[in-house]
């Protein structure tokens, strides 16, 4: 870990100033600001509706097979994941990521990853996601993250577009992600 990163508060972004965003836990508070933040990021086949939301957020966030993260800036959600981890698989599948288009660029969803990691339960030994094809920037950052693809999918969205399949050892990630942050 840097030394500014040491002195940064419990939850601060690494490297960022005390008063940055910061990464905690989402709840049931955060729902509108998170189903807002999927409609500025993904199109209308793309992001998850109400209903879905708040099951990851309620029940599933209360039974341990759903956790979300998000990046605050006040009470602006900046930027957003959820992994799913079912009790019968060491694999948790990130849900959603999704970090506002004005906030891109800044290393949020890396730092959401780093965070994410870090409160896996210890049981979770690997990470899958899926993701469009087409979705260059998106699958840079998972490869640089050590994510390797391991499946395309013909017509896996609604609107039929091809998604990809990555998958990498919880290790590789955690190790990745702090590399790049300097942590």
């Amino acid at each position: 870990m840097s030394a500014e990163a040491a002195r940064s508060p419990p939850g601060a972004l690494a490297g960022a100033p005390a008063s940055a965003p910061r990464i905690s836990t989402a709840g049931r508070r955060d729902l509108e600001a998170i189903i807002a933040l999927e409609r500025r990021c993904f199109g209308p086949v793309d992001h998850f509706s109400r209903a879905t939301w708040r099951h990851l957020l309620g029940q599933a966030a209360q039974r341990g097979t759903s956790l979300t993260l998000v990046v605050r800036d006040g009470s602006a959600v900046l930027a957003a994941i959820n992994a799913l981890l079912r009790s019968s698989s060491r694999t948790a599948r990130i849900y959603s990521i999704a970090v506002d288009p004005g906030q891109q660029g800044r290393g949020l969803a890396r730092q959401l990853f780093q965070a994410l990691m870090r409160r896996l339960p210890a049981r979770i030994d690997a990470v899958s996601l899926e993701v469009r094809e087409s979705n260059d920037g998106a699958r840079r950052l998972y490869e640089r993250l050590g994510m390797r693809m391991v499946r395309t999918m013909s017509g896996h969205y609604p609107d039929g577009a091809v998604g990809v399949r990555y998958l990498a050892p919880r290790s590789v990630i955690t190790a990745a992600s702090a590399q790049r942050s300097g942590s």
